[in-house]
């Protein structure tokens, strides 16, 4: 196994910029009206686009698997949240690791390690993602049409699994009508498959729990990225007995020239697929509290509201920590939610996750 190292940063060595070198041209020269000229041309698609770029590669691949569940039943309302995030390059010979476990019931924790070369395992021809380190390991391997296999183990968060990953037909929402989305920070194509139905087995905390029903979520992007133009994003995810809301919202900064609003969103609820651009909804914050890990408040309440939908979402549990990427003051905050409300009209309840990123 490969041992980790807190130094470790990404090397962009001649190598990489000359392989990279019109796209990094094309970076350095993007200003704010391109981009909100590129915001704007998203056009609302009628039906699911499947993403054809699910294989991996890239000058950098950056990717988060999830996994929620009920730790008493295995199946609704969520309860308990793990999710791994990674970013792997060999051309830049970084990688980096970082995984939360979130829970009601259990020890919540967090850890991040950067290493000094790619240390993943991959395919060209499927989504493969194959890594072990002392502090975890992880195959996941398999294609949106035919489903995803997954073992894992997380030696710091204390929990293990053997899953099976089926993505519902239309639960997937490739972002910006699957053309690269292009920043001074940004050069990415990225989809996410957010409504996807989990059984196996996993061990947390030494306690065996059957997932009979359990959710997961699959984001993948590829390209180049780093979070300097990042102002904030609410990345929120939310299931109910009719299906999924999958919402995102990131605003862009430009520094001087100001803010660009971005956002977009899915939903597959009732067996029909939803496109919301990034007008036709709103996470509303209504409610704070004083968070003491980090020192300032975070938002605890929010109204989720568009058409056809108006949810009132509240905090069950949430997991914060400094950020990583940008700026020094860059904050995150991960939750556990529960929500009520109205789908055209009908009341339903469901619960879900978020990750809040945000600056003060």
């Amino acid at each position: 196994m490969l041992n980790s190292s807190e130094e470790a940063s990404p090397k962009p060595r001649l190598g990489f910029l000359l392989r990279n070198a019109r796209l990094l041209s094309k970076m350095k020269k993007v200003d704010k009206e391109e981009i909100e000229k590129f915001v704007n041309s998203i056009e609302r698609f009628n039906r699911c686009v499947v993403p054809d770029f699910e294989e991996t590669g890239g000058p950098m691949e950056e990717g988060m698997i999830y996994l929620m569940f009920n730790s008493e039943n295995g199946m609704m309302p969520i309860d308990s949240v793990f999710r791994l995030f990674w970013v792997n390059s060999p051309q830049l010979r970084f990688s980096f690791l970082d995984s939360f476990f979130i829970s009601t019931k259990f020890t919540s924790g967090r850890w991040e390690k950067k290493f000094s070369k790619a240390i993943f395992q991959t395919s060209k021809h499927n989504f493969h993602q194959e890594v072990h380190v002392d502090e975890f390991e992880m195959i996941f391997d398999g294609e949106i049409s035919t489903g995803y296999s997954l073992y894992f183990v997380d030696r710091k968060n204390n929990i293990s699994g053997h899953l099976k990953y089926d993505p519902l037909e239309d639960g997937v929402i490739t972002y910006f009508n699957g053309k690269m989305a292009l920043t001074p920070s940004i050069a990415q194509k990225a989809y996410d498959i957010f409504a996807i139905k989990v059984t196996g087995k996993i061990e947390v905390q030494g306690k065996e729990i059957e997932i009979k029903d359990g959710r997961g979520i699959v984001e993948h992007s590829l390209g180049i990225f780093s979070g300097y133009n990042i102002h904030c994003w609410r990345w929120l995810n939310l299931q109910f007995p009719e299906g999924t809301l999958h919402l995102f919202h990131h605003p862009i900064t430009m520094g001087k020239e100001g803010i660009i609003e971005a956002g977009e969103g899915a939903a597959l609820m009732e067996g029909k697929w939803y496109h919301f651009l990034r007008d036709e909804f709103k996470i509303e914050e209504i409610e704070y509290v004083h968070d003491e890990t980090i020192n300032t408040e975070i938002p605890v309440k929010w109204r989720v509201v568009g058409e056809p939908f108006d949810f009132i979402v509240k905090k069950k549990t949430h997991l914060s920590w400094g950020g990583n990427i940008g700026p020094t003051n860059e904050y995150i905050a991960n939750y556990v939610l529960e929500a009520d409300g109205k789908w055209k009209g009908k009341e339903t309840k469901g619960s879900g996750t978020m990750e809040y990123l945000f600056h003060v």
